[in-house]
């Protein structure tokens, strides 16, 4: 146990947990239920006591120790989910024909915060493997490219400026080339289904 800590995507917490549970488990085969033994001695149960409870708490420490792979899949997983909000609130916006100053607000006020407080949970770590940091480093461009874009587009709906919506087009455009790449080199990685 203790020559695992700090090693990404070891969960200490089930370790120290499965320690935990041997130990009680151990402890409740090796007790001698008769009484004399018991009498014998009477600090058995006190010593289970206070080694179930020093289990206890080692485990609660350790669930408190950063873990960077957990971190990097919540964060990836809120970016999908915040993603599927944001566009589908840029469609209803669509749908219901929204004006431009109306969009420009949904934009500023909605999109946007959300969008950025997701992308900013999406950081590196050292401790992550060198494919994942490179990974968070395309989500974080990603994230860039789209806040860009959809800031333009705000100030382009509020100017009614065409060049404007142009700069926020291509901004969109290159995040999803982003994205397209990504998909690709994800793809690559797999191995592919056999043909029937």
């Amino acid at each position: 146990v203790l020559n695992r800590t700090g090693i990404v995507g070891v969960d200490m917490a089930a370790h120290l947990g499965g320690l935990l549970a041997g130990f009680a488990i151990g402890a409740l085969m090796a007790w001698r239920f008769d009484l004399r033994h018991l009498l014998e001695n009477r600090l058995m149960p006190l010593k289970t006591l206070v080694a179930l409870a020093v289990a206890a708490a080692l485990v609660a420490i350790a669930s408190q120790a950063p873990n960077p792979l957990g971190e990097y899949q919540r964060a990836v997983v809120n970016l999908g989910k915040v993603e599927k909000q944001v566009f589908a609130l840029l469609k209803k916006a669509d749908d219901d024909k929204l004006g431009d100053e109306d969009s420009a607000d949904l934009l500023e006020k909605k999109v946007l915060p959300a969008w950025k407080a997701a992308v900013e949970k999406v950081k590196s770590d050292e401790r992550l493997p060198k494919a994942l940091r490179k990974r968070v480093e395309v989500l974080r461009r990603l994230g860039r490219l789209r806040t860009e874009g959809w800031t333009l587009m705000a100030q382009a709906l509020r100017k009614k400026d065409l060049a404007l919506m142009g700069r926020a087009k291509a901004k969109l455009d290159e995040a999803v080339k982003e994205l397209e790449a990504m998909a690709k080199k994800r793809a690559k990685g797999k191995p592919k289904a056999p043909k029937k």
